[in-house]
């Protein structure tokens, strides 16, 4: 599997578990770091109630002022796993998308039933390149927040489907 450069592009677990053997992986992609912002907030704000906790009660017990960092670290474990369990692909056949650890979403769509995708981003999407992508086919879709440089996986689908419509027209 190789993109067109020819530099090896690594498909993770599940796009690797998909993946026909017939098929190349031209782009892939996952959440931004940015679902990490808000539970980093929190994660400082806790470790900061705790350390005055240490600081200024004493007589409370431990474990009451250890509290906060545990629920911090809980808090920041959950973007991580969904971090993890996401991912987005473009084959040059298909788009594989993937999202879940518990409950997992995923979405194959072959090209001749992609309808289009779309791009929304905020202020800071555009800034920090990060949106949401829409998949729309023609029976299904979905959309998928916090992905990672959207317009590029815009790109390499619209690209994939030019690719196939012409191969298909030859």
């Amino acid at each position: 599997m190789t993109t067109p450069e020819n530099t090896p592009l690594r498909p993770n677990r599940y796009v690797r578990k998909v993946l026909l053997s017939n098929e190349t992986l031209l782009h892939q992609t996952r959440l931004h770091i940015i679902i990490f912002a808000k539970p980093a907030f929190f994660a400082l704000i806790a470790l900061i109630l705790s350390v005055t906790a240490f600081r200024y009660l004493p007589n409370l017990p431990t474990f009451v002022r250890l509290l906060p960092i545990a629920v911090a670290v809980i808090v920041l474990l959950v973007p991580y796993i969904c971090r993890v369990h996401s991912e987005f692909a473009v084959t040059d056949t298909r788009v594989i998308l993937k999202t879940g650890f518990l409950r997992q979403t995923s979405l194959d769509l072959q090209w001749k039933s992609i309808g289009g995708v779309s791009v929304d981003q905020t202020l800071f999407g555009r800034i920090f390149k990060y949106g949401t992508i829409g998949v729309f086919g023609t029976s299904a879709g979905q959309k998928f927040s916090m992905v990672s440089d959207p317009f590029a996986f815009k790109r390499a689908v619209e690209e994939m489907i030019q690719n196939n419509a012409r191969r298909n027209a030859n």
